[in-house]
């Protein structure tokens, strides 16, 4: 973080802000005010299996995601229209996705909301539960 601190600082960027870590309960607040939400993680195998939480936090939001996730979270935000996908440690690919997003006009929020729905309809806690209980009742009655 401190580099990129100070690359902005050299750049002269006055349109980037830089938080420090907040509380779960704050983190509402800081997705809420932002257009888009990005999830970056990098180029590597291991992160082809996770579902980063921030994921769920921006679908909740009704947030557009600029995904730079390869292999389950990609697929996720794909899955659900919910975002864009952008090659990870990838710049033009990046900058690709965020003029894509820009060009999105109305679409973006069309893009948050069908996020929001598809994490109602199959993440959502008590739905999981019923099924995984209905699972065990029916392995238990053999």
């Amino acid at each position: 973080k401190q580099q990129l601190v100070e690359d902005a600082k050299q750049r002269g960027l006055e349109n980037v802000t830089f938080v420090d870590s907040v509380s779960k309960e704050e983190i509402a607040d800081y997705i809420n005010a932002s257009d888009v939400c990005t999830a970056v993680l990098m180029k590597n195998d291991t992160f082809k299996t996770v579902y980063p939480s921030k994921v769920f936090d921006y679908m909740c939001c009704a947030k557009p995601i600029l995904i730079g996730i390869d292999g389950a979270a990609r697929q996720l935000v794909e899955e659900a229209g919910s975002g864009v996908f952008v090659e990870p440690e990838n710049t033009e690919s990046f900058i690709a996705g965020i003029d894509r997003l820009l060009a999105s006009g109305d679409e973006l929020s069309d893009m948050g909301m069908s996020g929001r729905r598809f994490v109602e309809k199959n993440f959502d806690r008590r739905v999981l539960a019923n099924q995984y209980l209905q699972i065990i009742g029916t392995v238990a009655r053999g």
